[in-house]
């Protein structure tokens, strides 16, 4: 997850829905079976890098009953989402496990069957305050989703957000807290990518593994083609760097072919114009863990420029590059390899 420092499905009028009120409907009749079967696991205490308890601003469970009370109401995100996997057949069961907390949200995993006995999981991301981390997990969904529809390869698909009501503490009338949450689909097969102490890229958590230097390179030159077609030309925008290390990038190592990424969520959108900027963001950012830095660029130049070319087509690359390179002439933008490659080539 992104958080703060680090670290829709809407409408059709494009409001995000809310659950966890009203009385069951002859949707959700038909929509869930009559013995739906909902379980809860996972309910234990996460800790950050210095071992410290993340603090929550409410109790588990009672999120679990909010979501449970949502789920026989017209408007929900959880159920049309599985529904969106797995078919139009009524749920059979949710079984509903914590898998990650930050500071930010609770991460579960969603395993959804319905009576056909089909079955798939899903992501649910929960804010855990209805004020500023609801605000970021809804930016963080917006950014998700809008990058997805540039780079669905590599991109967690989105499913849908809403809110969730949880009933005031002290059941003041109208006091309500709504918490933002979205679905995505699960990424089976992938692990957390973070940076080990040998500066070096590592995927999972519990057991890391060390990537060897040609899959680095190949996650590298990924991850910087996905912010490159991030980038918006009119304004400017583009996604930050991704927080390695909090779980927002993925990966997968098949017995096979090279390694795949996915990107499961998306910080706060970056602005910079002009493409000499933006290129001199991506050869110069790094990935911040702790003290470990990693530079996020390729080592070769030569991949940084493939990177682009597939990013935005080889015409468009070229002339960001040609600007980048007239920049670090200039002296507005500092020396680099790729400089030198580009103008030697």
């Amino acid at each position: 997850m992104a958080h703060p420092k680090r670290k829709h499905r809407t409408n059709a009028t494009g409001k995000e829905r809310d659950w966890g009120s009203g009385a069951r409907t002859r949707q959700s009749a038909r929509r869930i079976g009559p013995t739906l079967e909902v379980r809860w696991s996972g309910f234990r205490a996460f800790h950050d890098a210095s071992g410290a308890a993340f603090r929550r601003f409410y109790r588990l469970e009672t999120l679990a009953a909010a979501i449970e009370q949502g789920l026989y109401t017209k408007e929900r995100i959880i159920v049309p989402a599985a529904q969106d996997t797995l078919g139009p057949s009524p749920l059979a069961s949710l079984l509903f496990e914590l898998c990650q907390e930050d500071n930010c949200a609770f991460v579960f995993r969603v395993r959804a069957g319905n009576a056909r006995r089909k079955r798939a999981s899903l992501r649910l991301v929960v804010a855990k305050n209805h004020q500023e981390l609801s605000t970021h997990v809804a930016a963080e969904y917006r950014g998700l989703s809008g990058i997805y529809g540039r780079a669905p390869r590599f991109v967690i698909k989105p499913l849908g957000i809403g809110r969730i009501r949880l009933p005031d503490v002290r059941r003041s009338k109208g006091q309500d807290r709504k918490l933002s949450a979205y679905v995505t689909e699960w990424a089976g097969g992938y692990h957390a990518l973070g940076v080990g102490k040998t500066r070096q890229l590592v995927l999972g958590v519990e057991r890391p593994r060390l990537l060897s230097n040609a899959q680095a390179e190949d996650v590298k030159a990924h991850i910087l083609e996905i912010m490159a077609r991030s980038y918006d030309a009119g304004s400017g925008e583009y996604m930050g760097v991704p927080d390695i290390g909090g779980g927002a990038v993925h990966a997968a190592v098949p017995k096979r072919g090279a390694v795949k990424i996915k990107l499961m969520t998306c910080g706060p959108m970056k602005r910079y114009r002009g493409p000499a900027g933006f290129v001199h963001t991506l050869v110069a950012a790094t990935y911040n863990v702790g003290r470990h830095k990693l530079p996020m660029a390729p080592t070769e130049p030569s991949r940084i420029i493939q990177a682009l070319a597939k990013a935005r087509g080889e015409q468009e690359a070229s002339r960001w590059l040609d600007q980048y390179v007239k920049a670090v002439r200039r002296g507005s933008l500092p020396e680099s390899e790729l400089a030198d490659h580009v103008s030697e080539s």
